[in-house]
């Protein structure tokens, strides 16, 4: 069914209630199904009166939900701050951590370069027996004292 026809079809019934409904007015009485009428009345009253004893009701749940929706916006509200605190934290440490980590690298100072020196100049076995003998003997062992 197109819209265009929906349309008229609704339009036509609604045009047909008013025209019910002013003759009736007019009459002062139920003119056209007055069982129907009546019964339809008669649910439409008790379903009001009963939507009205529950309107204290509603309003308590409203209430209650409405509190209820509030802290819940609040909780949410901290906990994306503490979560966007604990990214903040987490990029610290790791900046922090790459900080201390470069700082241990191990970088290269004149003891390291002393160190490497003496055991590149070291003396091999055969020469330190030759030199312990050479001084046990009184002989001369060290550069300096030959300038003398």
């Amino acid at each position: 069914m197109s819209p265009v026809a929906a349309a008229v079809i609704v339009w036509s019934l609604t045009v047909v209630m008013v025209v019910v409904l002013v003759r009736e007015r007019s009459a002062g009485r139920t003119r056209y199904f007055p069982r129907a009428r009546g019964y339809l009345d008669q649910a439409l009253t008790n379903f009001f009166e009963k939507t009205y004893e529950q309107i204290p009701v509603v309003n308590k749940e409203f209430v209650r939900q409405f509190f209820h929706y509030s802290i819940h916006l609040i909780l949410s509200g901290v906990l994306k701050i503490t979560r966007y605190m604990e990214r903040m934290l987490r990029e610290i440490v790791r900046l922090n951590k790459k900080k201390a980590t470069a700082g241990l690298e191990k970088k290269e100072t004149h003891l390291d370069k002393i160190a490497a020196h003496k055991q590149e100049s070291a003396l091999s076995e055969p020469e330190k027996k030759k030199r312990k003998e050479k001084a046990l003997r009184g002989e001369v062992s060290r550069p300096h004292e030959l300038q003398q």
